[in-house]
C-alpha cells in the first residue's frame, strides 16, 4: 500500500554536507530495470533533474514539459505490493494563475516532509520578456494530495529563470540561482543571481549576488552547494577568461557575503560549459564537478575535474577527459559511494544514448569505466545526475527514450 507520509522523517538527508556517503556496489553485470515511462500526457515527460528518494522507497522527480504545453509536473513513482512501479502526478504546473511552468532543477524536502523547488517560469509579476518563474512549496495532506504554494514570484530586478533546485543551509533557509535578471547599481543585468529565502521572515529573498558576464561568470544553472564550513559553492555557464564559465565560493564575512572566482574555465584540458551538475565534496573538502565542453582536442566532448587546494590556493584539475567511446557531454552532477569513487552520467556516447560511468581513484590516477550504455528502450540522454538507494541501487532519469521516447525513470542494480 502507498504510504501518504510524503518524505517525513528525512531531516537528516537535509543538512548540508560536506560529502555524500553512500553504498559501495560491483557492476560486473548489473540488471537495469525502467520503473515508469512518461507518456507527456497527465504524466508529463523529458525529465532533465535527478530524483528524491523518499524514506519509503519512492522517487519524487519534476518534469519539464506536460500534456498541456510547458506546465511540467511533479511526481512520485512508487513500489507497489506486487513489485511493479507506478507513477502519481502530485502536481501539475499551469493550470491556474500565477502557478509556475517548467521546473528543470532536482526537488529538496524538509524534516516535515514538505518538497521544494523552482520553475524557470511563470509566476504573478511582470518580467522584461516573459513571467520570470517562482520557488514553491508542495506540503503533503493527510489524504495523499499536496498543496502547492508558491513561495516567491520573481520579477527579473530580483532575477529570472531559477533552472537549478534549492539547497538548505543550517538554518534551513533555501538557497538557489536565477539564470537571468538581478540589477548591479541599479542597471538590469542579463546574467543572473546567488538568492537565499528566509524561513524565519516568512520565505523573504535576499539577493546575495548578482552575476555581471566577466570574470565572475553568468548565467549559473546548477544547483548550489554548502561545503562543511558553510560556504556556498556553484557554478556558471558562461563569463570567465575564455567565456566557458567559472567555478565560485561565496564565504559569510561580518554578516555579508564574500564572492570569490575560484577557477575560470578555458574550454581546454580543464574543461568548458558547466551545466547542471552540482559540486559534490570529499572528506577532504575538494570540490568535484562536470562539464559539458572542452577536454579531448579531437571531441571536445567534457571533463570531470576536481577543485583542490594547495598552499592556500585552488587549483583546477581534470581528473578524466571524455573521448565520445567513453560517453560525452556530462550534463549532471556526481555522486560519491562509500569507497570514494565517484559515478555520473553522459547524455551521450559514439553510437549510443549515453552512459553511467564511475570513476575509481588508485594512487592519485582515476580510472573510468563504463557500468551502463543506454539502449532508447530503457531510457536515452541521462541528463541528470545519479541517487543511491542504502542497498547501493542507482536510480536516475533519462530526457528521452522508453516505451513512447519521452523519458524514464530508471533503476540499476549492481
Amino acid at each position: 500500500m502507498r504510504s501518504t507520509r510524503g518524505i517525513a522523517g528525512r531531516a537528516k538527508l537535509l543538512a548540508p554536507v560536506a560529502f555524500l556517503v553512500l553504498c559501495a556496489a560491483a557492476w560486473a553485470d548489473p540488471t537495469v530495470q525502467v520503473l515508469y515511462s512518461f507518456t507527456t500526457y497527465s504524466d508529463g515527460g523529458f525529465p532533465n533533474a535527478s530524483v528524491l528518494l523518499g524514506p519509503d522507497g519512492q522517487l519524487f522527480g519534476v518534469t519539464s514539459t506536460d500534456g498541456e504545453g510547458d506546465g511540467g509536473v511533479v511526481f512520485d513513482v512508487y513500489p507497489t505490493s506486487s513489485g511493479s512501479w507506478t507513477e502519481t502526478s502530485i502536481h501539475t504546473f499551469g493550470l491556474k494563475s500565477g502557478d509556475g511552468i517548467s521546473p528543470d532543477g532536482p526537488l529538496v524536502a524538509d524534516g516535515a516532509g514538505n518538497l521544494y523547488g523552482a520553475t524557470a517560469g511563470g509566476g504573478y509579476g511582470p518580467c522584461p520578456h516573459a513571467q520570470c518563474g517562482i520557488v514553491y512549496e508542495l506540503s503533503p495532506n493527510s489524504d495523499g494530495t499536496w498543496k502547492e504554494t508558491g513561495l516567491h514570484a520573481f520579477h527579473g530586478f530580483d532575477g529570472q529563470m531559477p533552472i537549478g533546485g534549492l539547497v538548505f543551509d543550517r538554518a534551513v533557509d533555501l538557497w538557489g540561482t536565477t539564470g537571468a535578471g538581478g540589477l548591479i547599481n541599479g542597471k538590469a543585468s542579463d546574467f543572473g543571481t546567488v538568492f537565499m529565502l528566509d524561513r524565519e521572515q516568512g520565505w523573504q529573498l535576499t539577493t546575495i549576488y548578482t552575476f555581471t558576464g566577466e570574470s565572475d561568470g553568468g548565467i549559473p544553472q546548477a544547483s548550489l552547494a554548502i561545503d562543511a564550513d558553510g560556504n556556498v559553492w556553484g557554478t556558471t555557464t558562461v563569463g570567465g577568461v575564455n567565456n566557458h564559465g567559472t567555478v565560485f565560493e561565496l564565504t559569510p564575512a561580518s554578516g555579508a557575503w564574500t564572492f570569490t572566482t575560484v577557477h575560470e574555465f578555458t574550454g581546454g584540458e580543464d574543461g568548458g560549459t558547466p551545466v547542471y551538475g552540482q559540486l559534490v565534496f570529499d572528506r577532504s573538502g575538494n570540490a568535484y564537478g562536470t562539464t559539458y565542453d572542452g577536454g579531448d582536442s579531437n571531441c571536445h566532448c567534457g571533463v570531470v575535474f576536481a577543485i583542490q587546494k594547495s598552499g592556500g590556493t585552488w587549483h583546477e584539475t581534470g581528473i578524466h577527459s571524455f573521448t565520445g567511446s567513453d560517453g560525452r557531454y556530462p550534463y549532471g552532477g556526481l555522486t560519491f559511494d562509500r569507497s570514494g569513487n565517484l559515478y555520473g552520467t553522459t547524455s551521450g556516447k559514439n553510437g549510443d544514448y549515453g552512459t553511467i560511468f564511475r570513476l575509481q581513484n588508485s594512487a592519485g590516477i582515476w580510472q573510468l569505466d563504463t557500468i551502463y550504455s543506454f539502449d532508447f528502450v530503457h531510457g536515452a540522454y541521462p541528463y541528470a545526475g545519479l541517487v543511491f538507494g542504502n542497498d547501493g541501487t542507482i536510480y536516475g532519469t533519462t530526457n528521452g527514450g522508453g516505451v513512447l521516447g519521452a523519458g524514464t525513470v530508471y533503476e540499476v542494480v549492481p
